[in-house]
């Protein structure tokens, strides 16, 4: 912060440093509210929301070598918790990163995220090209402690269910999976139109414009 007041030629990643620790902050700060039973409930962008998102795992894809592509969509805006928003898009990408983390051999490293309209929803999906899951426990991902990671960084198999809780509970919404076993996987959440708010003016994002983060 000192640096940046100090010199108008601050680098960008400075800048995105800077932004992504305060996005990060005030992350905690919601999650904090939220282990204390309060909610922040209001009028929110899904596009700012996700390329928060993208910024915060930024270190996990060069990590492993990933590209994040996201095709927005514009000027749709929600009401309920961001920060609950957050939690389900972080989840979704995080997995998508860890399946190609066990995998470093493959050359398609992209993580394609979609945000868009159907007729009674709004969509936001997340799809990797690293191999699927295997159709023998291809039911089982949703529930409660399970998880297919093993080793140091094996997750706590609380992600998935968790983000199904929050997409049923807090948003009356549905997350849907389509599974290409040796190919890739979706996740699709379904959010409905009833929450969505249209601006006034029109988001700066332009729809099926993709942003590679």
């Amino acid at each position: 912060d000192q640096d940046q007041k100090q010199s108008k030629n601050v680098n960008s990643k400075l800048q995105t440093a800077i932004q992504t620790s305060r996005k990060m902050a005030n992350f905690i700060s919601a999650l904090k509210k939220q282990l204390r039973r309060q909610s922040d409930q209001r009028i929110f962008s899904l596009n700012e929301e996700i390329i928060s998102v993208c910024q915060i795992l930024n270190h996990k894809t060069i990590k492993y070598n990933l590209r994040l592509k996201f095709s927005p969509a514009a000027g749709i805006n929600l009401y309920g918790d961001p920060i609950k928003f957050s939690q389900v898009a972080i989840n979704l990408i995080a997995n998508a990163v860890d399946a190609y983390a066990a995998k470093p051999h493959l050359k398609i490293r992209t993580i394609n995220l979609k945000l868009y309209k159907s007729e009674r929803h709004v969509c936001f999906s997340v799809r990797d090209q690293a191999g699927g899951i295997a159709p023998d426990i291809l039911s089982q991902i949703f529930q409660p402690f399970f998880t297919t990671k093993d080793g140091p960084e094996s997750g706590s198999g609380i992600g998935l269910s968790s983000t199904k809780s929050i997409v049923e509970k807090d948003f009356n919404g549905i997350i849907k999976v389509k599974n290409d076993f040796g190919q890739g996987v979706k996740f699709i959440v379904k959010l409905p139109l009833a929450l969505c708010r249209q601006p006034s003016d029109s988001s700066s994002l332009q729809q099926n414009k993709n942003l590679i983060i």
